[in-house]
């Protein structure tokens, strides 16, 4: 089966991030304060989900909340694309940002609302990134997505070029990864 990918936000009214860092303080005899901030696990709500059976995250997230499944069925690739971010030798042949990722989508609620069903969830995320570059093709639903993996992938800030045309509300792009007939 052919891997898919679908952006996430259709039916999402709220979306945030949360670092989850711990922040420790202790104060010493001099009067001052030191300090520690250990780097926590990375959670992402989203809250409420409209269920839309045209769209495979929000038909995941609702089957995943009326079928109860195990952890290991939750367990889901996701792919962010940063279309501001570039990546490369030079400006020239720099090409956006992204990197995939596997989360798992814990349901938090789920309800009958006004207008349909709605449903909350968290994804944890595993800080298991592998980068790449994206070339994206074509317009509209026939958009395909093309990933090539940076081979020795160096956070040297020299290689990131920021495209300063784009605006910052759009810069990020979160899609969920899927496998080709999986929900039909």
């Amino acid at each position: 089966m052919a891997k898919k990918r679908e952006i996430i936000g259709w039916d999402i009214e709220d979306a945030a991030l949360s670092a989850n860092n711990t922040v420790s303080s202790t104060p010493n005899i001099l009067g001052m304060t030191s300090v520690i901030t250990t780097k926590g696990t990375p959670t992402m709500d989203f809250d409420p989900i409209k269920m839309n059976s045209l769209h495979h995250f929000s038909k995941f997230v609702h089957l995943a909340s009326v079928l109860g499944l195990e952890t290991d069925k939750l367990k889901r690739g996701f792919t962010s694309v940063f279309d501001s971010i570039k990546y490369g030798e030079d400006a020239a042949s720099a090409k956006p940002l992204a990197f995939t990722e596997t989360a798992d989508v814990d349901v938090s609620s789920f309800a009958n609302g006004n207008e349909a069903l709605q449903s909350g969830c968290t994804l944890h995320w595993h800080n298991d990134r592998v980068y790449h570059t994206a070339t994206i093709t074509g317009t509209g639903d026939a958009k395909t997505m093309t990933l090539d993996p940076i081979p020795n992938f160096t956070k040297d800030f020299s290689k990131f070029y920021f495209d300063d045309g784009i605006s910052t509300r759009a810069m990020y792009k979160l899609f969920f990864d899927y496998e080709e007939n999986e929900f039909n």
